[in-house]
């Protein structure tokens, strides 16, 4: 058989290799303290099938089924309450939650800014009837500001 001539393998020659290190050392009581949080496999089951059974119970009085969840501090909704206009020249800037809903039930046409992620730009000829349809409609706290260019 004849040998092969080529390139050599990937990675550095056998003769060169640097032995790997063990790491820092690990005392007893970090040791312990892992074995103290790491939870035992059986407990996924139990906690899957704790939230299935809580999905059947009657909701509590803040909304929870299950009274081992910790109650949710925050408002989903709060993002969606808050409306910031700011109208520069012939356009109008949007911020807050569900605007592209909020343009399209106004039937005010709509378009991206690719620049800012989440901001949604209309005409400023139309501002009024996007501010009296969340204001009067939705019940949303809408701020205007006219920022000059």
């Amino acid at each position: 058989m004849r040998k092969r001539e080529g390139r050599p393998a990937a990675g550095p020659a056998p003769q060169q290799a640097t032995p790997r290190s063990p790491g820092p050392k690990r005392s007893d009581e970090d040791r312990q303290t892992a074995a103290q949080q790491a939870l035992p496999l059986a407990v996924a089951p139990d906690l899957r099938r704790r939230r299935w059974a809580a999905r059947r119970c009657e909701p509590l009085p803040d909304g929870r089924r299950d009274t081992l969840e910790p109650e949710d501090r925050t408002d989903r909704f709060a993002s969606t309450r808050r409306l910031h206009i700011e109208v520069r020249g012939h356009t109008a800037w949007l911020y807050g939650g569900r605007v592209a809903w909020l343009l399209e039930s106004a039937n005010v046409p709509r378009q991206r800014d690719l620049r800012m992620p989440g901001v949604w730009m209309c005409p400023a000829s139309r501002v009024d009837d996007v501010v009296t349809y969340a204001e009067h409609l939705e019940g949303r706290y809408v701020t205007v500001e006219r920022i000059e260019p």
